[in-house]
């Protein structure tokens, strides 16, 4: 019955979708390309398919053929406005959970913005060496000229009803998947969506202690223990599944994705308490030794690394960092 409700709206939107994309195709409004190859990571539905892991995954394999990344991200729910140069000193909270773990976890140069093309020019004017920019979640930012496109899909929710918003959980209409570049699969089996379909695994076996993350242990070290599993992200139940898969007995609470926790949030859980990096990041002011972080790290066939270096035609290690 929603559903049917909400199909007039989903019927408008497709509507305002596809002139907004037929303005840009048209030239009507001006696409801006960059001195430098732009590749976007992005999605077609709302919530969570894991591209953040993707862009950690390819700034690394990038940097390893000697090529220097940034990336532009919008920064969603953080606190400040404007364009925003992320570093270490900075707090989650003011550049968004995201960028601060690309930035974190890769050392890249990072810069947060609504208007990806006022955040790459800004990326170029911060450090002129950037060879490749990464925008994350750029998918459906059409003034910024882009070389490659990804498009990061859920292996197990897929498109959903295959209805656009509001009536489903799609950005754009499932056609638009012939016309990126490539298309990854985060899941255990890849459905062939495209000529170029990679299947990607996010994949862990360490927790380290947010309060002291050199303290780090393996499953064993929660064996027979009731754990509180704590998820902020776009599919919390896969974070959740991937516990129990483990062995581990875990309380699941599930919160909006880009939550913004508070310490009332955890005063009623009694014993340790698990949760993704996206979600530590933000409770690192008032953590105490309960809380333990599970990294997880995408696993990926090297070929599709080297199918994106044919796609930008980098020289591989034409500069030193």
């Amino acid at each position: 019955m929603r559903v049917l409700l909400l199909s007039p709206l989903a019927l408008l939107f497709l509507v305002i979708v596809t002139l907004r994309r037929k303005a840009y195709d048209l030239n009507l409004i001006k696409v801006i390309h960059l001195p430098v190859p732009v590749i976007v990571i992005g999605n077609i539905t709302v919530g969570g398919t894991g591209k953040t892991p993707l862009i950690l995954w390819l700034v690394t394999f990038l940097a390893k053929k000697g090529i220097h990344v940034g990336v532009v991200s919008r920064g969603y729910g953080r606190r400040s406005h404007g364009l925003i140069s992320v570093n270490s000193e900075m707090s989650a909270e003011n550049c968004g959970d995201e960028p601060w773990l690309i930035h974190q976890n890769t050392g890249c140069p990072v810069v947060v913005g609504a208007n990806r093309v006022a955040a790459a020019n800004r990326l170029l004017e911060l450090d002129p060496d950037v060879q490749v920019i990464l925008s994350d979640d750029g998918l459906q930012h059409y003034r910024l000229g882009r070389d490659v496109e990804v498009l990061v899909v859920d292996g197990e929710r897929r498109f959903g009803n295959n209805l656009l918003l509001p009536a489903g959980p799609l950005r754009e209409p499932a056609s638009r998947i012939s016309s990126v570049d490539a298309v990854v699969v985060n899941g255990k089996k890849a459905y062939l969506l495209h000529e170029q379909t990679y299947c990607m695994q996010l994949e862990g076996d360490l927790f380290y202690n947010l309060l002291l993350p050199e303290h780090k242990v393996n499953v064993l070290g929660f064996k027979g223990k009731s754990l509180h599993a704590v998820a902020g992200i776009g599919n919390p139940q896969r974070f959740f599944r991937t516990l129990t898969e483990k062995g581990l007995c875990v309380i699941p609470h599930a919160f909006p994705d880009h939550y913004d926790y508070k310490v009332e949030d955890f005063e009623q859980f009694e014993g340790e308490i698990i949760m993704t990096e996206k979600d530590a990041v933000k409770c690192r002011g008032f953590a105490d030794e309960r809380y333990w972080v599970f990294p997880v790290q995408a696993r990926i066939s090297t070929a599709f690394g080297q199918f994106i270096l044919n796609k930008i035609k980098v020289p591989h290690g034409s500069k030193t960092h």
